[in-house]
């Protein structure tokens, strides 16, 4: 009788599945009359495992069950990794667990790499995730590298990880800057300890001192990932072209050198604005970093420099340097305030383009808002970004007996 009004109440034919009880306990109430009223407690946890398991393979029915991944996803992942015992990958999700892997981490890193559920959690995996701790590595900071940590954890302990680290901190001497550099190869991957020292060899067979080799590991260790034919050519290419190799700028320049087909592409940006040849050239001499924006930055940046403030590319060109800000948040704000001011004839003093740019907020707000709140209320609101300039409808084409807002120099 309780058989079957358990099933009914269900909706679930016992002959057509069968479930594992993990709590031991149910408890039925029933109205007086001996019908089933309702189920007051039900403190069994019920898995559907008879035809389920029937119809997907192990791996397919733990994926699911365990990271929430779509039947399909699991399919899908079941091709590259394959068991029929949970023992192994509850022992690799518990020690990822252990070293604060969270949930969804851990999820995307099976996604990534499902053969670590495979993997020796005490041989293979503890030592590395220990390695990493003692380090400074936490694993929350881990987790979210999931492409990096993915082939660090199939990298090998004594042949790769320790020594690429050893080497790592032979140039830049601390841990932190060790961890500083490693941070900056996320979703690249680990560089070959091979690789690494035939690159520090050609760095210092071309002169460059160990401050630069330092600062290349800190600032672009990306490039230490490059073959080692394509990255001694690099080297070779900066110092034809006519890059000092004791100065930060060559690193700057072997970043920029890194992918020549940009490099074309943004050197047509910097045409289109009118510029030279020679013009871009000297330009890229005094600061390689101008080849290192985006095409989309470039393109923004000049042209509301020159098209939006008066100036000529010829004059950014001068002090290349001012592209490395941010566009909306400092250059439109700054420069739209001092060109309110000069229109308006508050300010007489010409002030170079670098000044308005590279001088500290408070200054700036000293010298050039608060000064002249009183006269242009608008100007706080204006460098806040909350006010466009072009409200004020204040266009250098429209007025020619302005001459372009600040001197180059």
């Amino acid at each position: 009788m309780v058989a079957f009004l358990f099933r009914g109440t269900l909706q679930i034919p016992i002959s057509a599945c069968s479930f594992s009880l993990t709590s031991s306990t149910i408890q039925l109430g029933f109205i007086q009359n001996g019908l089933l009223s309702s189920v007051r407690s039900l403190s069994t946890s019920l898995k559907r495992v008879g035809h389920e398991q029937r119809k997907y393979p192990y791996t397919v029915f733990y994926l699911v069950n365990s990271f929430g991944f779509s039947v399909e996803s699991a399919e899908s992942i079941s091709r590259k990794v394959n068991f029929e015992s949970s023992k192994n990958p509850d022992a690799v999700v518990s020690l990822l667990t252990e070293h604060g892997f969270t949930k969804d981490h851990i999820s995307s890193l099976i996604r990534q790499n499902p053969k670590l559920l495979l993997a020796n959690p005490t041989k293979t995996l503890s030592p590395k995730l220990e390695f990493l701790r003692s380090i400074g590595f936490s694993g929350a900071e881990l987790g979210k590298k999931v492409s990096w940590i993915c082939l660090l954890l199939s990298r090998s302990l004594k042949e790769h990880i320790i020594p690429c680290y050893n080497i790592l901190k032979s140039v830049v001497v601390s841990d932190l800057k060790v961890i500083r550099c490693l941070k900056k190869t996320y979703g690249v991957w680990f560089p070959s300890p091979k690789n690494l020292s035939v690159h520090l060899s050609t760095l210092r067979e071309v002169g460059i001192c160990q401050s630069i080799i330092s600062y290349l590991l800190l600032s672009k260790p990306c490039l230490t990932c490059l073959k080692t034919a394509k990255f001694r050519q690099l080297v070779h290419k900066a110092i034809e072209l006519g890059f000092d190799p004791q100065k930060v700028t060559f690193v700057h320049a072997l970043g920029s050198l890194s992918c020549p087909n940009t490099w074309e592409q943004k050197i047509e940006v910097y045409r289109s604005f009118g510029l030279s040849g020679d013009e871009i050239w000297l330009a890229v001499r005094k600061f390689p970093m101008l080849m290192s924006f985006s095409r989309e930055k470039i393109t923004n940046t000049m042209d509301f420099l020159v098209n939006k403030m008066g100036w000529l590319p010829a004059d950014v060109a001068r002090v290349p340097s001012v592209l490395c800000y941010s566009l909306d948040k400092r250059i439109i704000p700054r420069c739209s305030v001092v060109k309110v001011l000069m229109l308006k004839g508050l300010v007489k003093r010409e002030y170079s383009l670098a000044f308005v740019l590279t001088t500290n907020e408070n200054y700036f707000l000293d010298l050039f808002v608060i000064r002249y709140q009183e006269e242009v209320p608008q100007l706080l609101s204006i460098f806040r970004g909350e006010t466009n300039i072009l409200d004020f409808d204040l266009d250098l084409r429209k007025n020619p007996q302005h001459r372009p807002l600040l001197d180059a120099a």
